[in-house]
């Protein structure tokens, strides 16, 4: 899918639960988790707001270029789970601001 410019949800829920499984390791990070922290608050609002309007035909994709495939269809299935996990993930990352 990379470099296909489509917009897949459930990357985009994959890279909020990476940085959410950063985050005991913040301390670490110091330079880069401000950063990475913010994207992915950017990559959950993305989610938040596609999620609540996408229709299941759609694959959970906003096609740019069609340029990726839906085929395999169970593909398709785990990446709506790794939407919908990376938006819990996201919820529990910036429940608190003390992050």
């Amino acid at each position: 899918m990379c470099g296909r410019d489509d917009k897949w949800l459930g990357f985009t829920g994959d890279a909020v639960t990476q940085v959410a499984q950063l985050r005991p390791h913040a301390a670490h990070l110091a330079e880069a988790w401000p950063e990475l922290r913010r994207r992915a608050e950017r990559a959950h609002r993305y989610l938040e707001a596609k999620l609540a309007t996408v229709k299941l035909e759609q694959h959970g994709v906003e096609w740019v270029q069609r340029k990726s495939s839906t085929d395999p269809l169970v593909n398709v299935a785990m990446l709506w789970a790794s939407a919908l996990l990376g938006w819990l993930n996201g919820c529990d990352l910036f429940a608190t601001k003390a992050n």
